[in-house]
């Protein structure tokens, strides 16, 4: 038996069949930095000369926001999407490095240096999860198709609003995770051929679960592989 405490439900690899690998970070601090800790939860390793914990991304109430730790972070254009920021001389031109926290809304791209930058997007307004997107993304040390910050819960599917894309499927359904529990839920059809089914399911960690066509795998990350 599978122990599924919520310290165990903070970092995880999904695998869904025909789509890909995603990073699931359920923190609401994540750090970010250069080839180290690989295998720690809560924290994304980039190949970069990047310092260990170069910054920290933070979620509250309010939205995201990205904090200098050991390193700079500069914004990588003019825009509006970067608020109550100012830059190491107190401008606000292009290229500026940041030293104070700074809030990042939908769509905002910052740089960690000349080689790495970040976007979180928002795509849902249903909840706070987003997608962090790191550029170039085959920088990430742990190698997956995409990372989501995960807040209660994330949308799989089809439409332009699902936080993992999945075009085979004909609905979406909705991934959540509570008390360490993730759990599938949805009137999902993945083929014109099968009639939509709807399921609220235990989504268990290190073993393969198939729905019609659909496979799912979900696998802790580093520290927090389960007891069996």
């Amino acid at each position: 038996m599978l122990s599924q405490k919520t310290s165990l439900a903070e970092d995880v690899i999904l695998r869904i069949d025909r789509v890909g690998s995603f990073r699931l970070l359920l923190n609401d601090t994540i750090t970010i930095g250069g080839p180290r800790h690989v295998d720690r939860p809560g924290h994304i390793a980039v190949f970069s000369q990047l310092s260990a914990e170069h910054a920290e991304l933070r979620r509250s109430q309010h939205g995201y926001s990205i904090h200098p730790v050991n390193g700079a972070v500069k914004r990588t254009a003019v825009t509006p999407a970067l608020e109550n920021t100012r830059s190491a001389n107190g401008d606000t031109e292009h290229g500026q490095l940041l030293i104070h926290e700074a809030a990042l809304t939908n769509n905002c791209r910052v740089g960690l240096n000349s080689d790495v930058s970040l976007q979180v997007r928002c795509s849902s307004p249903l909840c706070q999860s987003a997608v962090l997107e790191i550029e170039p993304v085959n920088r990430l040390v742990r190698r997956v198709e995409g990372i989501v910050l995960m807040d209660s819960m994330l949308i799989l599917g089809p439409g332009r609003r699902a936080h993992i894309q999945c075009p085979h499927w004909e609905h979406s359904a909705v991934l959540t995770a509570q008390g360490g529990e993730f759990r599938l839920r949805s009137a999902l059809s993945l083929t014109q051929q099968v009639p939509a089914e709807t399921f609220d399911i235990a989504v268990p960690f290190n073993q393969y679960l198939s729905i019609h066509d659909c496979g799912l795998y979900l696998e802790p990350v580093g520290k927090n592989t389960p007891d069996h």
